[in-house]
């Protein structure tokens, strides 16, 4: 079997029966198939809108109004679910990662400012 690329982190790795396509290091990290889900979406995210230094330029209220613009998409006005409700929610769920991890890198750099 030839090497193929990870489609969360797209690093190579040799293929095995129950990957998926996943390499085992993703997969280790995120050994439920939403995890895996939200994991790729966020890969694709990062991908599309060039990662952390994007990410990193909003501030909680962007985070919010970007959650609430993609949750308010999850139910039509009377209150049946969009045909592609559960891949909205994987976005979203993608975002909510997104919005953390910009969180906790604010927050190291603050900490690491305090203590200079």
């Amino acid at each position: 079997m030839s090497d193929l690329l990870c489609k969360v982190c797209g690093q190579p790795h040799t293929p095995t029966e129950y990957d998926e396509g996943v390499c085992p290091d993703c997969w280790a990290a995120a050994s439920d198939q939403i995890y895996v889900e939200v994991a790729m979406e966020r890969a694709a995210q990062d991908r599309q809108w060039g990662g952390p230094e994007h990410d990193d330029a909003h501030r909680e209220r962007d985070w919010e109004d970007i959650l609430h613009k993609h949750a308010y998409r999850l139910v039509d006005c009377l209150g049946e679910a969009s045909p592609d409700y559960r891949q909205r929610l994987i976005k979203i769920a993608a975002l909510a990662v997104a919005a953390i991890q910009a969180h906790d890198r604010q927050k190291e750099i603050s900490d690491v400012q305090e203590e200079a």
